[in-house]
């Protein structure tokens, strides 16, 4: 009979306490639903249930929010309250931990035990859980906005709970960890060490990096940094691309958008150029050799194009010999095309063979009796290689005698004048341009002058004479220019120079390499914001 009531009385016990729970976490989901916290019912569940330490900690949350917009200390002392209550009751709460932790942290208090004791809280709450992202991103936001005032062991802690969060981070939490960084810490060892790993947030960096103006020599380091993580995953990326020439090209525009050149602008950098030149070769002789296994009229067009590639990066005889030969091996040039003609020439051209060159093209110049509608640039093109042979030979008088006739198929094209100037300069002026030409000379001449009058400016630089280009700002632009952080120039899609804006004097003069005094170059202008 004993035993009888007491195994009804633990029953009635147990019925009791689960009753009460379940009530309790019914006030609770109803105290929290739809992510609005109702205080009333949050606190019904901790008078219900007064053991459950999840309900202090949420009501202590309320309380802490209330007092972001009150700035009430007695409501600040209420939230220490209910996370001390919920520590209390289970003290491997890491979001009380958290919590009560930011609760010392945000008061206005001047005393220094207040900061310690909340950093040290806060620091229990990622000891507890180390894994949990939220948390670490909330911890290194509260490190950072304290930067100047903490030590650096917790410096170090911002460091390794970054790296743990790198890989799983997503972009707009990294862009709010960025912000933070550029108002209130700007340690550019803070961001140097968690970015050695990968590359893949370096853009949410470089914009933090202009907005805030931040020193351009430690900006080129860090993109320096990102080519050359760029850089490795591509070495690793081409093995498993081996069988797919889409992939094999994509990689390759990947590199060749993506790699501005940072690494010659930053000293020190571990980046190789000619490591990069040899694996993008390697990427544009694949994709070559693959288009050949069925080389119908698409895949001719992309043989062009990728040859081209491969020709404007790489100058070199012996780098022009060897797609030659392969080009040669495969039969490509048996075609009728008149863009594998000019390739197979612009080829002998740059290795040397400018004599073969020249009895060769003469040959099919004098064999083409009329131009196909369309064709007119791409014959212009070639007369224009032609022209180049000439000069290079000295036979200027019969390189005029093809820019005549390049003129009357394709009129008006500036590379026509630009080599007229050149050989005007030697032979003198010519009868059948004489009437056309000064407006394209002066275009010519002034081409290495650009002017400033909108965010992105593209423009062809034809040397003539010079050894700069100059940059000039339209007075009717400059209000809306200083709006802008950054000005970028690139040359032939490569970085040549950065300034940040308000440290700008017009005109600003750009002295140019050897080689760029030679060759025709395009000029890119950005205004970054």
């Amino acid at each position: 009979m004993k035993k009888n009531s007491i195994l009804r009385f633990i029953i009635i016990v147990l019925i009791i306490f689960f009753s009460l729970k379940t009530l309790s976490e019914i006030a609770f989901v109803k105290g929290t639903k739809d992510n609005v916290v109702n205080p009333g019912m949050i606190k019904l569940s901790t008078q219900i249930f007064p053991i459950a330490s999840c309900n202090y900690y949420k009501y202590g949350s309320f309380f802490l929010d209330k007092y972001a917009d009150s700035k009430s200390l007695k409501v600040l002392e209420k939230s220490r309250e209910m996370f001390e209550r919920s520590l209390v009751l289970n003290n491997l709460n890491f979001s009380a931990h958290f919590l009560l932790g930011r609760s010392y942290l945000a008061s206005d208090s001047s005393d220094p035990l207040d900061f310690e004791k909340g950093l040290r809280l806060i620091k229990n709450a990622s000891s507890i859980r180390k894994t949990n992202l939220g948390i670490n991103i909330d911890m290194i936001k509260i490190y950072l906005s304290l930067w100047p005032f903490v030590g650096k062991e917790d410096k170090e802690t911002a460091i390794s709970l970054m790296k743990i969060s790198m890989k799983k981070i997503k972009k707009d939490k990294f862009e709010k960890i960025i912000e933070t960084w550029g108002f209130y810490s700007k340690d550019s060892a803070f961001l140097s060490s968690i970015l050695n790993s990968t590359g893949r947030h370096y853009p949410v960096v470089n914009k933090e990096l202009i907005k805030h103006e931040l020193d351009l020599e430690f900006r080129h380091k860090l993109l320096a940094q990102s080519e050359y993580l760029l850089f490795k995953k591509a070495e690793t990326d081409k093995l498993k691309f081996s069988d797919s020439i889409k992939n094999t090209i994509s990689l390759y525009n990947r590199l060749n958008v993506r790699i501005k050149g940072y690494y010659k602008l930053s000293h020190g950098t571990m980046f190789r150029e000619t490591a990069l030149i040899k694996l993008k070769k390697e990427l544009l002789m694949r994709s070559i050799k693959s288009l050949f296994d069925d080389l119908d009229q698409d895949n001719i067009a992309k043989v062009l194009s990728i040859s081209h590639s491969y020709l404007d990066s790489f100058d070199s005889t012996r780098d022009v010999e060897v797609l030659d030969d392969l080009l040669i091996q495969k039969k490509f040039f048996n075609s009728s095309y008149l863009k594998v003609f000019y390739l197979k020439q612009l080829m002998n051209f740059r290795t040397g063979q400018v004599s073969k060159m020249i009895r060769e093209t003469e040959g099919f110049r004098q064999s083409v009796t009329f131009v196909k509608e369309g064709q007119e640039k791409d014959l212009a093109k070639l007369l224009a290689l032609l022209v180049d042979g000439y000069i290079n030979s000295r036979l200027l008088t019969k390189a005029m005698d093809i820019l005549e006739e390049i003129e009357k198929i394709s009129p008006g094209l500036m590379s026509t004048y630009w080599r007229l100037m050149k050989i005007e300069n030697v032979i003198g002026e010519d009868g059948f341009f004489k009437d056309i030409k000064e407006e394209h000379f002066v275009r010519i001449k002034n081409s290495n002058s650009i002017l400033i009058n909108n965010n992105n400016i593209k423009t062809s630089v034809y040397p003539h004479k010079i050894d700069k280009i100059v940059l000039n700002l339209d007075e009717d632009y400059s209000e809306k220019f200083r709006e802008f952080h950054l000005l970028q120039v690139f040359v032939n899609g490569r970085i040549f120079h950065e300034s940040y804006i308000e440290e700008l004097k017009f005109p600003i003069e750009l002295p140019l390499e050897r080689k760029l005094k030679k060759e025709k170059f395009e000029v890119e202008i950005n205004l970054v914001q």
